[in-house]
């Protein structure tokens, strides 16, 4: 499978056998697969080996579609395909899958029938499928629900289905939501289109998908008015269920309603203790907490006796019974804890992370609640408004407060129960002593034990007279199918008949006790008796234990009870009581070991004795042994254990203080444990909850630990954050434990104190050699580190056999500056001259040892950077003060010998402080400037007014390799970029003081024959002007800076390599908050490198006297034919490019060919089809703004980059009778300067300019309105036209506008502007990055986000 291709280009290559079978598997979704065949026959479509369609051929299929990537192990279309495909398929596919499905019945039928009825939009047919559907529905699941869940649908087809549809679909995306939190693909499309949809529910059946989303959402009013038909109904507990779950998510009195529900759920399912199905439940189990009455909690508790993990909203009741123990003094956390992963319902998770929270030992887990927050914020508000309440609690100064939305909800940390322990147990223990007798049963199960062949049987007793009749038999069978009608049983009985064992007979099923699980159960039982003779016994259960003897010759093991494996023994140990025997699992096959005489150790295996009665543990071992009893110690022990990159974490009590002594985990295990300590036995008392007290504490003192909460286990699944861990608990001074051979190790943390370099020169280099001192034995090389580091994901270097090398974050960060600042040859770093002093500043707190060649290096530096070299007295004009900076920066480099990047924004005179440079250079030689050709005249006219001294000649006319020969100092060649190469050999045929590139974004592509030339001048101070240093690609800075400072950001590949991450995007956005740590270090370390040669300043940082400027977008609408005519150009454009077989060069242009044929339909049909009678909408929306702005009195300059639209637009002008001024790239440059001039001085009210020929170089503060017609790729460009009103000289405020054509690829260009400025806007400035063919792609499909 070829990556490279879309899967609409993998489809359109498909056979059209396969092309059918994907439509019509695309229309019948999931279901059945044997249909496929029989509708591929009725369709006519042709089988791949002639004969008829097959399963086989089915199979085969569907193998060879899956790995081409276009449908998945499930056989499903991809989702990406499913829904295009399907409307692709309607016309031919649709009319067969009828006539298949009219000859068949069942469910699989009925389901599909509803969604090719959704996809025709037939209401009549989809009503008469679904009113079918209802009749045959299983398990309470009816065939369309689920049904346009999977794959994403076009948000305007589904706009287009009747609204019946519409809200079938939105409860099936609504439904996932509500019930257990899990987002469909389609549902933000059907969200978004719900609120109009929403009219429709008045004349439709309730549907309660919808009411429990809206209640969930917060939207009470609309939930309330969807359950009027349900109250109306007596019989329905859905009403009334619904109407107390929004008062208890409201905060009012929900019992009565909820109470009312959960009578008539019961009545309706038959089950006297049945619980109302999920949030219902839920809601009235908290209801009845919050009513903080013992009577009511009572009935909380019945109703909570017995949960099964299957029902819904099992986690939110198992919290709300540890809510309920808690009031009774005996919250059980640990119950808790095991749930802590378990998936649930919105609501359910919200109760259970609130419960959690207020438990002392709970899970606590800040991120998870993180977590939910996020998911649920934008969906589900109500249910994050709870989630805030938690995270307040469980994060307090982290704003939580402050980011609860404005609906009123319950606030479940009102009815946590905050009493102390004791006070809880007594307010229960009074009300239990407080209450009357219970009437007492009239009815009971004895149970008759046969003690011999181990039989249980039951009889029902009656109460008659105050005694018991001696009762009647009553089959198992029957007991357990009536069970849940007989309130008389008790707990116990209801345990016994869990272990019945069911058996199929001639006549039926029938069942009997399991021996092995009944005798058990009925240990204890009140009513039991011997079924030989009737008379009541008394039943105790005791497992057999392993009995170890400290004997005078050693020691001795036995089982209390010897005991064939499988067996039990039933002893009479006085008249009519009964003690049962049974082995556990764990001696099961000891008595065989042992025999019945048991086993004798001598006294030197006394340490293993006690080793094996510390792992048996209390319950199963008796040991009859002397031991010294010694005081407990907590001492604790971290026992560590890599998992996959990460470390699971466990904490360990060792109670006897020794080394080699055993080790509890803390809180559990034996209370009172034996060991060897040094040839003696000993026992000690262990203090649990000092334990715990003191795991806590060491939790709290480990960063890594205490956000995770709890005691343990942790699972870190980090390597940083397991190091980190590491690091912390050594710190702590805890022992710790390892298994054999995996044991990970941390040196100790070094910092760029440890570091020495020698620097050594080296051709035209400077080589640098680093040593890392980490302790007295242990010396790294720095270029080993260094390479290292591109393992390590932090400040942890990995350093090989689990050994770990810790920085700190500050030399983390300069090690990996000074690995992007370097290059490597043959394993040793160099580096560039020119970035000495960033090394220097780099290596701040190293020891840096460098020869002769790097001391006067640093000297000159030095020597550059001080006194402030004096502004030449012929410049005639008065420089501001950053005009000055300007000035002695670009001196001190011409000192130092590097070259120069000015690159201020427009407007702030570049020329005027290059030309002070030119003057105080000129006594040293000639001077040459390359410029584009629309500009030099510019130039020669600046020069005569600031530098009358100054001889000027202009590179063109003549003997130009005389006049080069001829200059001298104090002389001044002005040459364009069009000679540039042209002329290379005569221009580098000598030697320049200064060379200034103008526009320098003009060599942005360093392979062109231009650049090439460029860099041939040999000048002694080389300067580059330009406004956008970066202006499509990051490589633009590279070619720029090969210009001015060859070799300082190495070679293309190298920079490449070492700054590739800048150009990345950043997962979490495009700024650099989001980015990742890669990016923003190759980003400070470039930074760093370019920032002493190049110089930016904004208008915005220096100039403000300057007007302000507003930008501004216009919307424009277009009108539906022409939006059908955009369409059907957009259509066409995507058709021809995935069915054309081009190579990549052809194939992008042939995109680009494409896109530019949208963006000029954007700005005028006619710019297509000079046919078409459509005016164009934005045109229009032109003149009416043109209209505005000249009756209020201003002047505007209106750019397009399209000729043609400016010539559609002059036809409009003209027949209006605006005056205006023209200029695009055929305009010779005599006229264009007597059209500016003209313009300036009050010609025309509008300048109608291409981007390209007068987007630079121009001064038009005559205008205060810049229209721009069309939005162009590279923002930087629009703004370097904008800015010809926008600058020196402007005194009023200027406005952009810019007409944008909604909803075509000119919203996608915006939005490109938007997101790919950061590139620049992180290294240098504003401007963006080049489009890949996908993006360009995208753009067409309208896909850009």
């Amino acid at each position: 499978m070829n990556p490279l291709k879309s899967l609409r280009q993998r489809y359109v290559e498909l056979s059209d056998a396969y092309r059918l079978l994907l439509q019509l598997k695309a229309m019948t979704g999931g279901l059945s697969r044997s249909l496929l065949p029989e509708c591929l026959r009725e369709a006519g479509v042709p089988p791949p080996r002639g004969q008829v369609w097959n399963a086989g051929d089915i199979r085969s299929a569907f193998a060879a579609l899956r790995r081409i990537g276009l449908t998945d192990d499930k056989e499903r279309v991809v989702p990406a395909l499913e829904h295009d495909l399907c409307l692709e398929g309607l016309k031919r596919m649709a009319p067969a899958v009828r006539r298949v499905l009219d000859r068949g019945a069942g469910i699989h039928t009925t389901a599909l029938r509803l969604r090719i009825a959704v996809y025709e939009r037939d209401l009549n047919a989809y009503s008469k499928a679904r009113t079918e559907a209802t009749a045959m529905e299983e398990g309470g699941n009816h065939p369309f629900d689920g049904q346009f869940t999977d794959a994403p649908t076009d948000p305007r087809w589904l706009a287009s289905l009747p609204p019946r549809i519409a809200l079938d679909i939105a409860a099936n995306n609504a439904a996932p939501l509500a019930d257990a939190g899990r987002i469909t693909a389609n549902l933000d499309n059907c969200m978004e289109l719900l609120p109009k949809l929403r009219p429709a529910l008045v004349d439709l059946p309730p549907c309660p998908a919808l009411v429990l989303f809206d209640v969930l959402s917060g939207r009470y009013a609309e939930a309330r008015a969807q359950l009027v038909p349900l109250l109306q109904d007596k019989s329905e507990f859905r009403g009334p269920m619904f109407q107390g779950v929004i008062a208890f998510l409201e905060g009012g009195d929900a019992l009565p309603p909820l109470q009312e529900a959960q009578k008539r759920f019961r009545k309706a399912c038959g089950k006297r203790k049945a619980v109302l199905p999920g949030p219902g439940g839920l809601c009235l189990a908290l209801a009845l907490i919050r009513s903080d009455q013992p009577g009511l909690r009572e009935e909380c508790a019945a109703l909570l006796h017995e949960l099964s993990p299957r029902q819904p909203a099992y986690k939110g009741l198992m919290a709300a019974r540890t809510l309920l123990g808690l009031a009774a003094g005996r919250p059980d956390a640990a119950a808790l804890q095991r749930l802590e992963s378990l998936p649930a319902d919105p609501l359910s998770e919200a109760v259970f992370r609130a419960v959690d929270a207020s438990l002392d030992d709970g899970v606590h887990n800040l991120r998870a609640v993180e977590t939910l927050f996020e998911r649920f914020r934008d969906r589900l508000p109500l249910v994050a408004c709870l989630l805030v309440e938690t995270l307040a609690r469980l994060d307090p100064k982290g704003g939580w407060k402050e980011r609860s939305l404005p609906i009123r909800h319950v606030r479940l940390t009102d009815f946590l129960d905050r009493r102390e322990s004791w006070e809880r147990v007594f307010d229960a223990l009074a009300h239990r002593l407080q209450q009357p007798a219970a009437e007492k049963a009239r009815k009971r199960i004895a149970w008759l034990v046969d003690t011999e062949r181990f039989r249980v049987d039951a009889l029902e007793q009656s109460a008659k007279g105050g005694e018991w009749t001696a009762g009647r038999a009553i089959s198992l069978k029957r007991l357990h199918e009536e069970a849940d009608t007989l309130d008389w049983l008790s707990e116990q009985d209801r345990d016994v008949l869990t272990t019945l064992r069911w058996s199929r007979t001639w006549n039926g099923t029938a069942c009997d006790a399991d021996p092995y699980r009944a005798l058990p159960a009925l240990a204890g039982h009140p009513n039991l008796l011997r079924a030989s003779d009737r008379v009541p016994i008394s039943l105790a259960c005791k497992p057999v234990e392993l009995v170890v003897r400290q004997e005078p010759n050693g020691y001795s093991l036995a089982l209390s009870r010897w005991m064939p494996r499988g067996e039990l023994q039933c002893v009479e140990v006085a008249p009519r009581s009964y003690v049962l025997y049974h082995l556990p699992e764990r001696l099961e096959g000891t008595a065989d070991l042992l025999g019945e005489h048991g086993l004798s150790v001598p006294p030197e295996g006394g340490p293993r004795v006690l080793e094996l009665v510390r792992n048996l543990g209390e319950g199963m071992v008796r040991p009859l042994i002397r031991a010294e009893d010694v005081a407990a110690s907590l001492r604790l022990v971290v026992r560590l254990r890599p998992v996959g990159v990460g470390l699971e974490v466990g904490l360990f009590c060792r109670p006897f203080g020794l080394p080699g002594t055993p080790a509890f985990p803390v809180g559990d295990g034996p209370a009172a444990p034996l060991a060897d300590a040094e040839g003696r036995a000993v026992r000690t008392e262990r203090d649990f909850t000092e334990e715990t007290h003191a795991a806590r504490n060491l939790a709290r003192s480990c960063p890594t630990l205490r956000e995770r909460g709890g005691i343990g286990p942790w699972t870190l699944e980090d390597t940083e954050e397991s190091l980190d861990c590491l690091l912390e608990l050594e710190r702590a001074g805890v022992e710790l434990e390892w298994p054999e051979g995996e044991k990970l190790r941390v040196c100790p943390q070094v910092s760029a104190e440890r570091l020495s370099v020698d620097v050594r020169h080296s051709r035209e280099w400077f080589a640098l050699q680093g040593r890392i001192r980490v302790n007295e034995s242990l010396v790294l090389d720095m270029a080993q580190v260094l390479e290292r580091l591109a393992q390590a994901k932090g400040r942890f270097v990995p350093l090989g056999d689990g050994a770990f090398l810790a920085l700190t974050k500050q030399f983390r960060q300069q090690l990996d500056r000074l690995d992007r600042l370097t290059e490597r040859e043959n394993g040793a770093c160099r580096v560039h001259p020119l970035a000495a002093d960033t090394i220097r500043d780099l290596l701040d707190g190293a020891e840096v040892r460098g020869d002769d060649a790097w001391e006067s290096l640093l000297r000159r530096i030095r020597t550059a950077e001080t006194g402030t070299p004096a502004v030449p007295s012929t410049l005639r004009a008065e420089l501001r003060d950053y005009q000055l900076d300007g000035f002695v920066w670009m001196s001190r480099l011409a000192r130092w010998g590097a070259g120069a990047c000015l690159a201020d924004d427009m407007g702030l005179g570049k020329t005027v402080q290059t030309i002070a440079v030119l003057l105080a250079q000129a006594a040293s030689g000639p001077s040459l400037i390359v410029a584009p050709t629309s500009v030099c005249h510019n130039w020669e006219n600046e020069l005569a007014r600031f530098a009358p001294t100054l001889a000027v000649y202009r590179f063109g006319p003549g003997d130009r390799a005389a006049r080069v020969a001829s200059l001298g100092p104090g002389d001044v060649l002005v040459a364009s970029y069009g000679l540039l190469h042209t002329e290379a050999k005569c221009l580098s045929g000598r030697d320049w003081r200064v060379a200034v590139f103008d526009e320098a974004q003009a060599l942005k592509n360093a392979d062109t024959r231009r650049s090439r030339a460029s860099r041939q001048i040999p000048a002694a101070f080389r300067v580059a002007l330009t406004g956008t240093p970066i202006e499509n690609r990051l490589e633009d800075l590279w070619s720029l800076f090969n210009l001015i400072n060859p070799g300082l950001l190495g070679t293309r590949q190298s920079f490449q390599k070492r700054f590739a991450a800048i150009s990345a995007p950043a997962p979490g956005g495009e700024n650099e908050e989001n980015a990742s740590e890669a990016q923003s270090a190759a980003r400070q370390a470039l930074r760093s490198l370019v920032r002493p040669f190049i110089l930016r300043r904004t208008k915005s940082e220096v100039l403000t006297e300057l007007p302000p400027r507003t930008e501004q977008h216009i919307d424009v609408e277009l009108p539906d034919e022409e939006r059908a005519f955009y369409e059907a150009l957009r259509r066409a454009a995507l058709a021809s490019l995935e069915t054309a077989k081009e190579d990549d060069a052809s194939r992008k242009f042939n995109i680009l060919t494409e896109l530019t044929k949208l963006r000029r339909a954007c700005c005028a049909p006619a710019l297509v089809d000079p046919e078409t009678a459509l005016s164009g909408a934005k045109l229009s929306a032109f003149m009416d703004l043109v209209s505005e702005l000249v009756q209020g009195g201003h002047k505007a300059l209106v750019f397009s980059q399209f000729v043609g639209c400016l010539t559609e637009a002059r036809k409009r002008l003209d027949a209006a009778g605006y005056a205006y001024q023209y200029l695009d790239g055929s305009t010779p440059e005599r006229e264009r300067k007597s059209r500016v001039a003209a313009f300036q001085s009050g010609a025309g009210d509008l300048f109608l300019i291409s981007l390209k020929a007068g987007g630079q170089g121009l001064n038009l503060t005559a205008a205060d309105y810049v229209i721009h017609l069309d939005p162009w790729w590279n923002p930087a460009v629009e703004d370097q036209a904008s800015d010809r009103a926008y600058r020196l000289g402007q005194k009023r405020p200027v406005t952009v506008y810019r007409l944008v054509a909604r909803g075509t690829v000119e919203e996608s260009i915006l939005r490109l502007h938007r997101s790919k400025r950061a590139l620049a806007a992180d290294v240098l400035s504003g401007a963006d990055v080049p489009l890949s063919e996908t993006e360009l792609l995208e753009l067409i499909r309208g896909e850009q986000n």
